[in-house]
């Protein structure tokens, strides 16, 4: 998805309304007959991610492809650790 498209699906919508990311395998893991809030993210944060000389260098060299810059949606994700290990327990 570029960000043009991105935009243009936005923009169906009210301007005033909240963007969230959800994860709909956690919402339903914590799943119970009282709504919840579990796997929703408003916190949301945007990156554009570039990699350097050397780094476009290595990829073209391991796997043939330049890389090309791309944006990330990132948000805080409470199941695991900085370092990307999987939190134990709920």
């Amino acid at each position: 998805m570029t960000v043009k498209e991105l935009i243009t699906e936005l923009s169906k919508y009210p301007e005033n309304e909240d963007v969230c990311i959800f994860d709909w395998r956690k919402n339903l893991h914590h799943a119970s007959e009282e709504p919840s809030s579990e796997g929703v993210y408003s916190d949301i944060k945007t990156e554009r991610v570039a990699l350097d000389r050397e780094e476009i260098e290595y990829t073209k060299d391991v796997y043939g492809t330049e890389p090309k810059p791309w944006i990330a949606i990132t948000f805080e994700n409470d199941d695991y650790s900085d370092d990307g290990e999987l939190l134990v327990g709920d």
